[in-house]
């Protein structure tokens, strides 16, 4: 995997150029980064400070378990829309006999992001820094950044791409986050992960390839998995048809006739979820503000769960764990956590029966 130097690497020619400083090195970052700067001839300069991770891993692609896999196709993943087979053809100059139909690696994702900062560096367009922001603060030209290392970096413009917000440790150690450094559990030992998510098939999935023979529980309010991807063609759907502004309920009604029409066609529910991509930050920005917190409150976790799907080689791993009956899902809250000497208990709160 290449590196890019986190040091200053400004040429003076560049210095009088406008600047923009990006916070945070993840995905976001990198890729703001690579389009403010993919021509040559764009007179800009751009500093990414990032004090956790590789540039462009971040939290979601820092993993180094083979076994976590992107949740999009490959051909799905290029840096840039206009060359959709940017990404393919990355993987297939490194040797990687990838189609476009299949699921890399979350970590292979990294490396690419990563690569597409290298041929930016040359030109002194681009720095990229080793560091925590501290703080922003507005200047009478711009603003400044305020770097854990005393440094302060002045700048036209600040982007904020620090991506997710992970909780901080539990100070008693008994519940671990999902990226959070931890000692292997005993291989014949139950495992209980909160949630029902995309983190909890890759904790899941790590815990399964290690050889873990204890059972694994996961536990949501709903017990519902991630779908399971599915060839298929986004339904095709003009912005006329989006009943922008329209309350929740409407919405969603107008999204299960997608569904329906899509199906009447030969395909499934797939095709118009992903029809409707486009549009789904126009569909936020009209919605009201109380139907926003509706949805929020009862019909994000279904939206959340067919529309980031999984990857069917993941999927499969998954059964075959349900199926023998070392995995279980249980619908309910988590309570908190304790220990009793050697034990640890996890407290739940049912509510309902354990899903099939």
């Amino acid at each position: 995997m290449k590196t890019i130097a986190l040091a200053d690497t400004s040429a003076p020619h560049a210095a009088h150029l406008p600047h923009v400083v990006i916070i945070g090195g993840g995905a976001s970052g990198v890729l703001l980064a690579a389009h403010l700067l993919r021509d040559p001839a764009t007179p800009l300069r751009v500093t990414v400070i990032e004090g956790r991770h590789m540039l462009g891993c971040g939290v979601a692609y820092s993993t180094s378990d083979p076994g976590h896999l992107l949740n999009t196709r490959v051909a799905n993943m290029s840096a840039f829309p206009d060359d959709p087979d940017h990404f393919r053809r990355w993987l297939g100059a490194r040797g990687d006999d990838a189609t476009g139909a299949c699921f890399v690696g979350r970590a292979t994702y990294g490396a690419y992001m990563t690569d597409l900062l290298a041929p930016l560096s040359a030109d002194g367009r681009l720095r990229c820094l080793r560091a925590t922001c501290t703080r922003l603060v507005t200047t009478r030209v711009g603003v400044a950044a305020h770097l854990d290392d005393g440094q302060v970096i002045p700048a036209d413009r600040a982007v904020l791409a620090t991506g997710h917000v992970l909780p901080e440790p539990d100070p008693e150690g008994l519940v671990h986050g999902a990226w959070q450094e931890a000692a292997p559990p005993p291989q014949g030992g139950r495992v209980v992960i909160i949630g029902s998510g995309l983190s909890m098939v890759d904790q899941a999935i790590s815990l399964l390839s290690h050889g873990h023979r204890g059972e694994i529980v996961a536990l949501s309010r709903r017990a519902q998995l991630p779908r399971v991807h599915a060839a298929g063609a986004p339904l095709p759907i003009s912005r006329a048809e989006v009943p922008l502004g329209a309350p929740m309920s409407f919405a969603l009604s107008w999204l299960r006739d997608l569904a329906a029409r899509a199906e009447a066609q030969g395909g499934t529910w797939r095709d118009a979820v992903d029809g409707v991509r486009p549009h789904l930050s126009a569909l936020w920005r009209a919605m009201p503000v109380d139907d926003r917190a509706r949805f929020l409150r009862h019909a994000a976790p279904w939206w959340e769960v067919h529309r980031h799907r999984l990857p069917p080689e993941s999927a499969a791993t998954l059964q075959r764990a349900l199926d023998s009956g070392q995995m279980r899902q249980l619908a309910g809250s988590f309570d908190g956590a304790s220990r009793d000497g050697a034990i640890l208990r996890a407290h739940c709160a049912r509510a309902g029966p354990i899903a099939s």
